[in-house]
């Protein structure tokens, strides 16, 4: 890949972010952010202008459709020929036609070991299914929610008497490692996207 760095898609506090910033501060990830694009003003927002990057607000709100708001961040971020467009916690479901304009650059972070619990909530559902192994899963975008490939997953043990909130801990703990080093590993090319390559597990 050419060095042009990532972009950064968040819409609310920024705790993955944080951990990509830090990654990059520490030379884990070798690439520079070129942006960080929000969908509305969040806890993320300060961070980024905190670290002194690129921050741009694009207000979905302000927008009369799916269609004028995706141009509109095409046209922001187009120029800046990312290397890799990073979902942390963006709360916008991407058309296919954004999808197709980055083909194979976009990767999101999913809070539950899918394709278990798709969607939303899936902490929840998790302990209410009684399930005793839980985790996150980086993956490609595509046109189906929650189901592109898997490149990587971090799972632990949990219990039926953790609270939602510790459950979110644990797996948030969990986000903030991996997603930095997948990040590194596509970046340098060390992941073979043909294949599942990394599954870690933390207890």
């Amino acid at each position: 890949m050419v060095n042009n760095g990532i972009v950064v898609f968040i819409s609310g506090r920024g705790s993955n972010l944080n951990a990509i910033i830090n990654a990059v501060n520490d030379g884990v990830i070798k690439y520079p952010i070129s942006a960080v694009v929000s969908d509305r003003y969040c806890e993320g927002v300060e961070i980024s202008r905190k670290n002194k990057l690129n921050t741009l607000i694009i207000d979905h709100k302000k927008f009369k459709s799916k269609l004028s708001f995706e141009k509109e961040i095409i046209k922001k971020i187009k120029p800046l020929n990312p290397n890799l467009i990073v979902l942390a916690g963006f709360m916008q479901i991407l058309t296919i036609s954004f999808i197709k304009e980055f083909k194979s650059k976009i990767i999101n972070i999913h809070p539950s070991l899918l394709p278990s619990f798709k969607g939303l909530n899936t902490h929840a559902r998790a302990k209410e299914a009684g399930v005793l192994i839980h985790g996150c899963t980086i993956h490609f975008v595509n046109e189906e929610i929650d189901s592109g490939k898997i490149i990587a997953q971090g799972a632990t043990s949990i219990s039926k008497k953790f609270s939602e909130s510790e459950i979110e801990k644990k797996i948030l703990n969990i986000e903030h490692i991996l997603y930095p080093k997948v990040i590194a590993k596509l970046l340098d090319n060390e992941i073979n996207i043909n294949e599942h390559n990394i599954i870690l597990c933390y207890d």
